[in-house]
Parts: C-alpha cells; sequence; structure tokens
C-alpha cells in the first residue's frame, strides 16, 4: 500500500462534504482489541444464573457441560399486569414518536409491576438465529428477588446494580442439536440517572472481568472478552472460555461463548443473552440488534428513536457500467454513512467483484483484472487488491481486501471513496477445454467491516450492503 494512503482519510476530509476522524486509542478500546486475564474465581463464587430465573423453569444448558446453570427459583414475585403503553412518567410527558433519529424524548420512570409487550424485542428479530427461537413462557415473569449472577462477568445482582426487580423472558432454539439458549431482562431503576449509572458499573465489569483460569474438566483455560459494538447507550459484548488448542474450555456453570448486549433507555436497562457453543459468537447483526433493542426500548423515554440502519454504504456509477474486456475502465463511488446519534469505529468499506454470468467455470468468478482507488491529495490512482468473490468468504474477511485503512464516522457524517475497474484483455485466453467467457452480467459490491490486524474481518451487517450491476462485454 502506498505511503500517501497513511493520509488518505485527512484528505478525503477535505475533498468531501463531511469528514472522518482517523482512528486512535479510544477506537482501539472500543472495538474491543481483545484483553485476556487468567484469574482464578474467589473462593465460593458461585456461577452466573444467566438464564431460567423464574420459578420452574428448565434451560437447556447444563452448568457442567459448557451451558449455563439451572434457573435460580425465586420467591416474592408480584403478579403481572399487561399494558401497550408504559406507566406514566413521575414529571415528564410521553416519548416523542419523532422519525428523526436525533429526537430526544424525556427519561420515563418504569413500573416493575406492568409488562410491556411494545418493550420487548421479538425473538424473529435477535442477532443470533439458529433457525427460530421458543420463548420458554407465554409472558415475561416479574422478579424481586435477588440472584448471585446476571451476566458473564460479575457478580451483577440486583443490589450491585441498584435495581429494584426485573422482567424476564427466556429463550430455547425452535430446532433440536446445537445446545444453547437466550435470555431477555429488563432492569428497572427508581430514576434515569440511576438506570445511567448502573450501565456504567455494567460497563466497567466487563472492563475488570474475572476469569475461571481451569475448567471443571480440569483443563487451563483462557477467558477472553471482547467489545464488538457500540451504539448510543448500548454494547455488545463477547465473552469466551478457550485452551491452549483452541478448543471450547470448560467454565463452571458459564457457557463456554457468551454472547451480551446492554442496552440504557428512561430508567430501564435491557440485557439479551446468548450462551452455548462458538454459534453464538456471529457479530455482523450487532449493530442492527444494539439498534432494534433501543428502538423498542424507548417506550420507556430517553434519546430516541434510533436510527433502524445506523451504518449504510451505497455505490453508484460515475458513467457506464459496461466493462469491456482490455477496454477502458469504469469509474463508481462508494459513501459510508453514519445514521446514528453515536461515533462509529474502526470502519472501512470492502469492494469485491461479484459472480459473472460470462464464465461457465465451476465457479462463475469475475474475470482478472485491476481495482484502483483515487487519491484525493493528488488525484493519482492507486492500485488496490483486486478482490474477486469465488467459493468462500475470503473476499470479506482477509486484511488485504481491505482498501483503506479504517476510519471513525461521527454522528450523522459520510466519507465517499472514488474506484475504477479494469478487465484484463487477456482473461479469455486463461480459460482451457471447455470452459469460455461470453457475454455476461455481474455486479460490483460493497460490504463493511471491522479490520482485524492478525485475524479475520468482522463483518458488520450484510454482505453485500450495496451492489452496483454491471454488463461484462467480450468486444
Amino acid at each position: 500500500m502506498p505511503e500517501s494512503f497513511q493520509d488518505l482519510l485527512s484528505d478525503i476530509a477535505q475533498s468531501a462534504s463531511t469528514s472522518t476522524n482517523p482512528a486512535g486509542a479510544d477506537a482501539a478500546r472500543r472495538r474491543g482489541r481483545q484483553r485476556t486475564v487468567r484469574k482464578q474465581f474467589a473462593a465460593g463464587v458461585m456461577a452466573v444464573a444467566l438464564i431460567g430465573a423464574s420459578a420452574g423453569l428448565a434451560l437447556a444448558l447444563a452448568g457442567n457441560q459448557g451451558g449455563a446453570p439451572k434457573p435460580i427459583t425465586n420467591s416474592g414475585t408480584p403478579t403481572p399486569t399487561v399494558s401497550n403503553t408504559p406507566a406514566p412518567p413521575s414529571t415528564s410527558p410521553s416519548p416523542s414518536n419523532s422519525s428523526s433519529p436525533s429526537a430526544t424524548a424525556p427519561g420515563g420512570t418504569g413500573d416493575l409491576n406492568t409488562i410491556v409487550p411494545g418493550a420487548w424485542t421479538p425473538q424473529s428479530q435477535f442477532a443470533i438465529n439458529p433457525g427460530g427461537w421458543t420463548a420458554n413462557m407465554t409472558k415475561p415473569s416479574i422478579n424481586t428477588a435477588d440472584r448471585q449472577w446476571f451476566y458473564s462477568c460479575t457478580t451483577g445482582t440486583l443490589t450491585h446494580l441498584g435495581s429494584n426487580g426485573y422482567q424476564e423472558m427466556t429463550y430455547k432454539p425452535t430446532s433440536s442439536g446445537t445446545v444453547f439458549s437466550a435470555d431477555q431482562v429488563l432492569f428497572f431503576f427508581p430514576s434515569t440517572a440511576a438506570a445511567q449509572q448502573a450501565l456504567g458499573t455494567i460497563r466497567s465489569d466487563y472492563a475488570h472481568c474475572p476469569e475461571q483460569s481451569v475448567g471443571v474438566n480440569g483443563v487451563p483455560m483462557t477467558g477472553t472478552v471482547q467489545q464488538t459494538e457500540q451504539l448510543d447507550g448500548g454494547y455488545a459484548w463477547l465473552h469466551t472460555f478457550r485452551t491452549a488448542q483452541g478448543a471450547p474450555g470448560d467454565p463452571a456453570n458459564l457457557a463456554s461463548d457468551n454472547h451480551e448486549f446492554f442496552v440504557q433507555r428512561g430508567s430501564v436497562v435491557e440485557l439479551v443473552w446468548f450462551g452455548g457453543d462458538t454459534t453464538v459468537d456471529r457479530q455482523s447483526n450487532d449493530l442492527t440488534f444494539l439498534a432494534a433493542l433501543e428502538s423498542n426500548l424507548c417506550v420507556y423515554g430517553g434519546q430516541c428513536p434510533p436510527t433502524k440502519h445506523p451504518l449504510t454504504a451505497s455505490i453508484t456509477a460515475n458513467g457506464s457500467t459496461a466493462l469491456h474486456l482490455g477496454g477502458s475502465p469504469i469509474e463508481f463511488t462508494v459513501t459510508v454513512s453514519n445514521n446514528s446519534d453515536d461515533t462509529l469505529r474502526d470502519i472501512a468499506p470492502i469492494v469485491s467483484l461479484g459472480h459473472c454470468t460470462c464464465s461457465n467455470t465451476p465457479v462463475s468468478m469475475m474475470p482478472a483484472g485491476q481495482l484502483q482507488l483515487r487519491d484525493p491529495s493528488t488525484g493519482a490512482w492507486k492500485t488496490v487488491f483486486y478482490d474477486a468473490e469465488g467459493t468462500g468468504m475470503d473476499y470479506l474477511l482477509s486484511l488485504s481486501a481491505v482498501p483503506v485503512p479504517p476510519f471513525d464516522l461521527d454522528a450523522g457524517q459520510s466519507v465517499t471513496f472514488t474506484f475504477r475497474v479494469q478487465l484484463d484483455p487477456a482473461s479469455a485466453n486463461k480459460l482451457s477445454g471447455p470452459y469460455h467467457l461470453s457475454d455476461g452480467t455481474a455486479s460490483i459490491d460493497v460490504s463493511l467491516v471491522h479490520p482485524v490486524a492478525n485475524a479475520d474481518n468482522i463483518q458488520i451487517g450484510n454482505s453485500p450492503t450495496a451492489a452496483l450491476p454491471v454488463t461484462v462485454l467480450l468486444n
């Protein structure tokens, strides 16, 4: 990569209508550079009771099999009432219904004893989808009895958080097979300030996460906490245990893999936990899932409503979309936009060449060519990796596929990149036997990732995020 690329983002900031901020130390913290700690649990500390707090609930994961513990029976459980609206705030009107992402509704005081269906994110929107989820109950339980743990990074009791109590729904996969579960918990606090303080406590808990260093099977293991996303007062963490050989660990009363989400709105903090095996590790939906949680929890006030699509990308042609073998390049523009009210960090677009009907090979890849990016500081074209999609995900996961240094986008900002692509005139001569090229159609795709050194990039949202249809012509 040319040395001038180190200044690429600042040059773009000067030439674009909006600017970007280069990633810094805070970006590294926000992206969750993997932090490993090895610390034996203090004697007598019991395991996380992450799921199944309601009396009589049986959950799928067994404590000594890499899963969650059995549920703790709660006493002092009030009879729930159901309402389509939250209890009125003590001093404020109802939350605003404005569609503007920056609209701010006043903080509301939720009622622990009133279940608000609209506050609950349906399992169809869950970030982890094993083919469907089935709820273990017909409606959320209401609980005032404390328990030792709610999430995987501390003894997060109601007393620890300062909560009055919680509502809870637990879930199991609809299909049989892989053993894992989900839990959705709404913690209620006496005020918005108390809820905000509790979210700060949770963040501190994950920053100083105690770890088991030996599994119940006697095998040493390492616990790793990675913050995967942050959005408008919402956070996502991935907490895993691995042996020296990279196999899942066997922690006491914890799943080997824990994917946890927290958001705060008004006087309520929500937790959604997925736990089990590596099935729960997928991170591509974390950003949109945080947005969904925040959108639903807005019934309790706070900064609302958030956007449903916090980070988007678009691709537009700057002229012809016909690619001729050996012909002139076609030029296109990629725009990445932050539609949220928060800074999004360590982002990069990946431009890839989609499968082409012009090839009759078993994998109908785009013919060979060259991809270039314009340096706004000089106007010169810089050759970058020609990223043709094949049979797997290497086009998205490889760090070599990232054409620009990762960057940060402040709330409401966008950044634009200009590329051009050209096909090799000798592409047709590289096929033999029954394989040949003909006129056909393809696409130029753009996807978004968090680039990761010495590891696979982390996909953000769907791939591709946007696509530009193109025509491939032999003459």
